[in-house]
């Protein structure tokens, strides 16, 4: 950090299709130390069920992987993904996408286990944003037009600073993330891990577990909520 601003090489790259290769134009000249992964639709002819899985998680694995190869030399770099509420809490309809933004994080994850060795960082932040994706939400009631004046606020821009703090020294250590960005909160998503155990020393069948495992674990299993009914208050 030099005057109070950070400083580093910033490289972001869209992926236009699935390609192994980076693309250079728009680059500078120097070494990329950052690379963001928002893969866009471009010249893919899929079915459409597979189209999510091959522009967001395809695209996302290709361009890391191609990206993989200058970090490691360089000994640094910071990638970040873009992945989605909708792949870390739910939505209904949209099981392709959901599957997509959803493996991102365990590509980011990979990524930044197998690449700490070479100072190399990745992290996913998950973005609240209006833009063209969301501006066919329907304002047939004044509630649904109300509700799309506060989407409005949270403009592209404001994911920006977070992914720019991401790709600097500043943020030296921090990866294998999960951040989201709504309006002026960031949020820290926490991670699976295991929150309850059973153990039968004689080993289990299927009428004992079905005996146990409902009572047991019941009140811990995870809801099945949109990610508009875990994060219901208007964004700040």
């Amino acid at each position: 950090m030099t005057n109070g601003r950070l400083r580093g090489d910033i490289c972001l790259l869209k992926a236009s299709r699935a390609s192994p290769t980076i693309p250079t134009s728009g680059c500078p000249p120097w070494r990329p130390d950052q690379l963001w992964t928002s893969p866009k639709v471009g010249a893919l002819t899929p079915s459409p069920g597979a189209l999510p899985l091959r522009v967001h998680l395809f695209g996302s694995f290709n361009i890391s992987r191609a990206a993989a190869t200058y970090f490691r030399t360089q000994e640094t770099g910071s990638f970040v993904h873009m992945t989605s509420t909708a792949g870390l809490i739910g939505n209904f309809g949209q099981a392709n996408y959901m599957s997509a933004k959803l493996g991102i994080v365990g590509l980011s994850r990979a990524i930044a286990m197998d690449m700490q060795r070479y100072g190399v960082r990745s992290n996913c932040i998950a973005p609240f944003a209006w833009s063209r994706m969301v501006s066919s939400i329907p304002t047939e009631t004044e509630a649904d037009k109300i509700r799309v004046a506060k989407l409005k606020r949270m403009t592209p821009e404001k994911i920006a600073p977070l992914v720019a703090f991401l790709g600097s020294d500043r943020a030296t250590g921090i990866s294998g993330q999960i951040f989201s960005v709504r309006n002026n909160e960031i949020y820290l998503f926490n991670q699976p891990r295991p929150v309850r155990s059973l153990h039968r020393g004689e080993g289990w069948t299927a009428e004992s577990i079905a005996d146990t495992l409902p009572d047991a674990f019941g009140p811990h299993f995870t809801p099945l909520e949109r990610s508009a009914d875990v994060i219901s208050w208007d964004p700040v």
